[in-house]
């Protein structure tokens, strides 16, 4: 779990510089502020898994969630090309977290919505 953690948070810089870049024109993105706070709330899930390993189901079953939704496409269907790309930046990073959770690498890609 700690070395996925690690590559999670390598990810989740990446995501961030991105988001903060978004972020200085102002303009709201509904669709996008939930998927990161469904994500966030995933991510609590998964480290109140820590002491308590038997909640890791419901961790995954939110990351799960997150992760059937990173389609770019679908999300922001006339979405800018940095929006877009901050829903394919996503992508790694889930996969990182599922296998946090116990998942092979190839289950957590299967997850994502082909491309």
């Amino acid at each position: 779990m700690l070395h996925r953690m690690d590559l999670a948070t390598r990810n989740l810089r990446v995501v961030v510089r991105r988001v903060d870049f978004m972020v200085a024109d102002g303009r709201p993105r509904p669709e996008l502020a939930g998927l990161l706070a469904d994500l966030a709330t995933a991510v609590q899930a998964l480290g109140d898994s820590v002491p308590r390993p038997q909640h890791v189901n419901a961790a995954r079953y939110g990351l799960l969630g997150v992760a059937g939704r990173l389609d770019p496409r679908r999300v922001l269907p006339d979405a800018a090309l940095g929006e877009a790309m901050l829903v394919v930046m996503l992508r790694p990073l889930l996969v990182d977290l599922l296998a946090a959770t116990g998942m092979s690498d190839a289950e957590a890609r299967a997850s994502l919505p082909r491309l």
